[in-house]
């Protein structure tokens, strides 16, 4: 086989592998490579270089370190585009929804949700595209969303999607207990999982982080009775995510609290406007879109500023 070793950094050969950090010898050919003006037959060339040196026992590498290193470049084995993206609450609704959509582009997904085993369709996908991983988490347990991101932590993770949720009902009287696990679950989590994952997310050169919100948690939109848990906890959701951004300025990621539209779920009814794959489909849109001058802001599913 023939090396194009000159996109190489000749440190990589210098300095005996065994002192590299799997992510850092990683990340260090993929920026030689991103750093090309434009990508050629000779980038394949030494992509198939990569996978030798890498994935060459003798030097002590797993041959997995050529995916995570695709992850960090945002390339497949074929020199396409490829994002690594991470969906909360993915076994049904909008959260199976982003799974099924962005799986058909060939995206590699983490997608979690509480009971893995019951989750059929979710199985289905993965059964379908080899590249969906399925991880059993309840995002209120903090220990397992830190040993999540520890089983992560050398990956990239471009678009975070924060998506589970609950919507509870209300009975006449108030219930403390029922109106605390609806903050903790829709407002709380989210921000813990999101801080968890800032190290994989802040590692892409996307670095997009996704809060599924909706116009029940606006407070100038509330004129109609009733949910009173789901529409606070969505309040504290868009201002915890105005302060989150605020606080990480410096980390120059994208994060927008997203509205999907009134969808036919378990939450939204059979009477909804918007089917699941409709809605999904403006949001994946909205999302490619996201800039900077979004950042901090609150989204329809196409892109339209909603009210605070």
């Amino acid at each position: 086989m023939v090396c194009y070793l000159s996109c190489i950094p000749a440190a990589l050969f210098v300095i005996p592998m065994h002192f590299f950090h799997v992510a850092d010898a990683a990340y260090v050919v993929g920026e030689a490579i991103s750093d090309r003006e434009s990508r050629t037959v000779d980038d394949v060339s030494c992509r198939e270089s990569i996978i030798w040196i890498f994935g060459n026992k003798s030097v002590g590498c797993s041959s997995d370190i050529y995916t995570r290193w695709m992850m960090s470049t945002g390339s497949n084995a074929q020199g396409l585009a490829m994002h690594t993206i991470l969906i909360t609450g993915a076994n049904r609704g909008l959260g199976l929804g982003f799974v099924r959509h962005y799986a058909a582009q060939g995206m590699t997904i983490i997608a979690t949700c509480r009971e893995p085993e019951q989750a059929t369709e979710l199985q289905a996908l993965a059964e379908q595209f080899s590249h969906i991983a399925i991880e059993a988490l309840d995002i209120c347990d903090y220990d397992a969303v830190a040993r999540l991101s520890e089983k992560y932590a050398d990956y990239c993770i471009d678009i975070l999607i924060n998506n589970a949720g609950i919507l509870q009902s209300v009975d006449t009287a108030y219930d403390a207990e029922v109106w605390l696990k609806s903050l903790e679950t829709n407002a709380v989590a989210p921000m813990i999982l999101t801080q968890a994952f800032l190290p994989q997310v802040k590692r892409s050169a996307i670095h997009k982080a996704v809060f599924i919100s909706s116009s029940y948690g606006s407070v100038e939109l509330t004129t109609a009775e009733g949910s009173i848990y789901y529409r606070s906890s969505k309040a504290a959701l868009n201002m915890a995510v105005r302060r989150f951004v605020l606080d990480y300025t410096y980390l120059e990621l994208t994060a927008v609290c997203l509205c999907p539209g009134w969808v036919r779920t378990d939450m939204g009814g059979v009477n909804a406007e918007l089917s699941v794959d409709d809605s999904v489909a403006a949001m994946v849109t909205t999302i490619a879109g996201l800039e900077s001058e979004h950042h901090g802001q609150f989204l329809n599913q196409y892109g339209d500023f909603v009210p605070w």
